[in-house]
């Protein structure tokens, strides 16, 4: 449980990262070219992924700090401690 919140935080802090790359990059003079979390996936495991009409690849495309925040946030909700559960649910 430790490990699954421990990943969804540093999944959340590569987002804040990423974000802040694309805007420092929007920013800046010249084109804007998104950093896309097939990029990301590239850079972390060395493998290019195969991007065609899946639903996968289209989610691939999609910006990375979009993706990476999103499956930070679902680990951090998933796992996060019995203590600060609601009070409603019991």
């Amino acid at each position: 449980m430790f490990i699954c919140r421990l990943t969804g935080w540093c999944l959340v802090l590569i987002a804040v990262l990423t974000a802040s790359a694309e805007a420092v990059v929007a920013l800046g003079t010249g084109d804007h070219v998104g950093i896309a979390a097939s990029d990301v996936f590239t850079i972390i495991t060395g493998v290019t992924p195969d991007v065609h009409d899946t639903f996968a690849g289209k989610i691939m495309l999609w910006p990375a700090w979009v993706v990476i925040g999103a499956v930070g946030l679902f680990l951090l909700a998933a796992f996060r401690n019995k203590k600060s559960r609601s009070s409603f649910v019991k």
